[in-house]
């Protein structure tokens, strides 16, 4: 396999995984496997999808190489399978860090995923001002609202219709607070 141009490697891989016998399938996947250690994110990806529902542990593996070449494919597959434990065990960090890259590349679902959880603190530390900047970055007009909403409740701050509602307090005279004594 050496000396093959890697592009070459993982059309090879494809035909041999999908088509013929098991013994061709399973020189397919070696190729297959070669052209993602150089740095094939397609071939990468391709192994994922032939491992799912075969060994989803090895099906991981390959998503999580893919997704670190920079398949979008495979980082939302990372995302998912951090969420359900898929293969790995379950991590919601992880899951987070995916989503967040997705989101630093434009991804607009992945920023809105991204604010969301700014916003409940699932994976990351809550924080409603981040979660209004993703937001913003997704176009997500009522999400900036809610935020909006949040951090004024959350400084005390007023703004047009925010009202702090006061506890109805008299005091009769000395003796009437708990703990006063005469």
């Amino acid at each position: 396999m050496l000396g093959v141009p890697y592009t070459s490697l993982h059309l090879v891989g494809a035909k041999r995984a999908t088509t013929g016998s098991e013994a061709e399938i399973v020189e397919g996947l070696k190729w297959l496997a070669e052209a993602a250690q150089r740095g094939d994110a397609e071939a990468a990806r391709m192994s994922a999808w032939y491992y799912q529902k075969r060994d989803e542990a090895k099906a991981f593996y390959w998503w999580n190489r893919a997704a670190d070449l920079g398949s979008s494919e495979a980082q939302w597959k990372m995302v998912e399978r951090c969420r359900s434990g898929l293969g790995t065990r379950p991590n919601e960090t992880e899951a987070f860090r995916w989503c967040r890259k997705l989101a630093e590349g434009g991804d607009v679902r992945a920023m809105k995923e991204v604010a969301a959880s700014y916003e409940s603190g699932r994976g990351c530390t809550k924080d409603y001002g981040e979660a209004k900047r993703w937001y913003e970055r997704a176009g997500d007009g009522a999400g900036v609202q809610r935020m909006e909403r949040m951090l004024r409740e959350k400084s005390g701050g007023g703004g047009p219709g925010f009202h702090v509602k006061t506890p109805d307090v008299r005091i009769r005279g000395p003796g009437s607070l708990p703990g006063h004594v005469r």
